[in-house]
């Protein structure tokens, strides 16, 4: 008897009406019979609470989809009415968290159920030509990084056993279809326990872009040219289930959207200019149209599900891979806000982890229901083997755990949740660090970044403070202290790849001095600088005319201040910074780190830049500056990443698009780039 036929054992046999009226319910609500199929072969839906054989499960997965992306989460701009109608028949989870800020890793820990540090697969490097499965500390890093971060696994190693081989194992027709990002031949899913295949390569998104003609690698079926790649990941989906409906199936149904490259129907685009002012912070008409198409998708799928009569039969996961992506720009905006979480993709606050999820588990879910209950990435594992009565390998490692007595309502299913993410990015400002969330609070452990190389940590209270605005570190020392012992332990179960000091570390000199109307002066982890309110300008102290001419400059800053910022250039015959000489470039004052490009449209070699940091009193803090020439190169750098007030970690500059509409800034950091 496995687990799940155990405690299904032990279960009062529920009272027959509460059944009926459940199921009906949740029929009613997706728009499916009861009773019958809706081919008019009259034969009975094997949904009519006979159980005759194990549910069929889907697994849709959404790629960079913020928390607050989506109508059932509070979105006011964005549109979702299948994710709504999908709520409506289920659970809707409001304290769900992927693993990682990033996509790979939290795919892996959806496969597998094991967290990202006990994976060892922390970057989403799967696109990468290098096969690295055994990563490592580097002891020598030069000089220049804080830390000694980890490598990462750039493939999910084939050992590892996957939901889909054992729900085989157990006669379950297996499809994937969509975004794989986990490595290319052999680690792809027809070798961990798929065997229908669509799409499931190595790209970071759609194969050559959401229109098609798609790349030849793409194993995606013929089409059209200027089909949409969620069309056909969709049809698919629909032609699997049809040549299932008779047995039992599994199916990971894993968007492409909403990743960039932005793109979409030029229609959807144009509906979403007209509803912008509805929400200020939300304000991308690409990317509600992106959202749009991916809700349509599941739409459809909802749809066909019910004219085969499988909806009492399937049991339906909606989750998403991190938060939304909050440092590209699309549209003259960002593509979405997280707000008012903070941050967003690839950072360890709340933007970046807390994610839409949706369970619709018939004759369990209530239709309709909330569930505050911690959940993670790692859980979906677990939970999809008790929907199938199947259970893992005797002695393996499941750091998961079934979300059924959650779903259920019979208590907490977890008490902590973790992030880790050992690595500096740039683009969100994120430095390595750990979290453990346990009730309301949340402790965040940023590896050797406070004096003399020890841990620094930040500490809040979600219930009253989702935006972790308010940092209680100091004032609790004595909880500071019982987190940090929980992420020690948890780190240690993993038997994790921890950042270390860097002991060849040397600061860089990162002089920049105020050109008028401000104070200059650096601090721990930034370049603060004091403006009285006349447009703040800040020049390095330094001749730039040896580089080549800049195209971009690129500042990590947060501002607690007012107004527009400003790029300006001066070539080496003048003597001050000319009007027509500068690009103008909106700032958020919101006390939060934020990435901006800004570009400098100089013809030839410059001797400095001025940068205006806002135009209004106030404090700005600056912890990277960049200049990058026409190529991508980087030309120059400053950093303010260290206690000293000197030192930065590696940034590398971006060596083009892997797929040929993949456009968009550079995010490599440390080996990776994902767009």
């Amino acid at each position: 008897m496995t687990p799940a036929t155990a405690r299904a054992a032990r279960r009062p046999a529920p009272r027959l009406l509460s059944s009926l009226v459940l199921c009906a319910s949740t029929a009613v609500l997706l728009g499916c019979p009861s009773h019958s199929r809706s081919d008019g072969s009259g034969v009975p839906d094997p949904g009519d609470g006979s159980r005759s054989r194990p549910p069929n499960i889907i697994m849709i997965l959404a790629d960079d989809l913020g928390w607050r992306d989506t109508s059932i989460n509070g979105s006011t701009f964005y549109q979702t009415p299948s994710l709504a109608r999908l709520a409506a028949a289920g659970t809707r989870f409001t304290n769900a968290y992927s693993a990682s800020p990033l996509c790979s890793p939290t795919r892996a820990s959806i496969l597998t159920g094991q967290y990202p540090a006990r994976l060892r697969l922390t970057l989403p490097n799967g696109h990468l030509d290098e096969v690295l499965l055994d990563p490592i500390v580097p002891s020598d890093v030069g000089s220049r990084p804080k830390l000694r971060e980890p490598q990462t696994r750039t493939r999910l190693p084939d050992g590892l056993t996957t939901y889909a081989e054992i729900l085989r194992g157990k006669g379950y027709a297996t499809a994937f279809l969509g975004k794989w990002h986990l490595g290319e031949d052999p680690y792809l899913p027809e070798n961990q326990g798929f065997d229908t295949v669509v799409g499931g390569r190595q790209h970071s998104g759609p194969p050559g872009g959401y229109f098609s003609p798609f790349t030849a690698d793409s194993n995606l079926p013929p089409s059209a040219p200027g089909t949409h790649v969620n069309d056909l990941l969709v049809d698919s989906a629909i032609q699997f289930m049809k040549a299932n409906r008779d047995r039992a199936f599994l199916m990971n149904l894993w968007f492409y959207d909403v990743h960039s490259p932005f793109r979409a129907r030029p229609d959807l685009v144009e509906k979403y200019e007209g509803r912008l002012g509805i929400d200020d912070r939300q304000r991308c008409p690409t990317m509600g149209a992106m959202i749009e198409t991916m809700d349509s998708g599941v739409g459809r799928l909802l749809d066909a599900i019910a004219a085969l009569g499988l909806r009492e039969q399937t049991a339906i996961i909606f989750y998403s891979d991190n938060g939304g992506n909050m440092y590209e720009w699309q549209d003259d905006a960002l593509p979405t806000s997280n707000w008012p979480l903070r941050q967003g993709k690839s950072s360890i606050y709340e933007g970046g982890t807390r994610v839409p999820c949706v369970i619709v588990w018939p004759g369990q879910t209530l239709p309709g229901s909330v569930n505050t209950q911690l959940v993670s990435s790692v859980d979906l594992f677990p939970t999809i083997l008790d929907m199938a009565d199947a259970a893992s390998a005797p002695g393996a490692v499941v750091d998961g755990v079934s979300l059924r007595p959650a779903i259920e309502r019979l208590g907490a299913t977890r008490h902590q949740t973790f992030c880790y993410m050992p690595h500096t990015i740039v683009p969100s400002a994120n430095l390595p660090a750990c979290s453990v969330r346990q009730g309301d609070w949340k402790l965040i452990r940023f590896f050797h970044d406070g004096g003399g190389f020890s841990h620094r940590y930040e500490l809040y209270d979600l219930a009253v403070d989702p935006g972790e605005r308010l940092d209680l570190a100091d004032s609790r020392p004595d909880l500071v202290a019982s987190l940090d012992g929980l992420i020690t332990r948890h780190l240690a179960d993993c038997d994790a790849l921890v950042p270390l000091p860097n002991p060849d570390y040397r600061p860089i000199d990162t002089r920049w001095v105020p050109l008028s109307q401000c104070m200059v002066r650096p601090i721990a982890n930034a370049l603060q600088v004091t403006s009285n309110g006349f447009s703040p300008t800040i020049v390095p102290e330094e001749d730039l005319s040896v580089m080549g001419p800049p195209a971009v400059l690129e500042m990590l800053a947060r501002s607690r201040s007012a107004g527009p910022g400003a790029v300006a250039w001066r070539y080496p015959e003048q003597s001050d910074f000319e009007p027509g000489q500068s690009t103008a470039f909106a700032v958020i004052h919101d006390d939060t780190f934020w990435s901006y490009s800004v570009p400098v449209r100089a013809t030839r070699p410059v001797a400095a830049v001025a940068v205006q940091v806002s135009a209004d009193a106030g404090q700005t803090e600056i912890r990277h500056i960049l200049l990058r020439g026409r190529d991508g190169t980087v030309l120059r750098e400053w950093s303010w990443a260290g206690p000293d007030g000197g030192g930065t970690p590696e940034f590398t500059a971006g060596e083009g698009a892997d797929d040929p509409e993949d456009q968009g800034p550079a995010f490599e950091m440390a080996g990776d780039r994902e767009r």
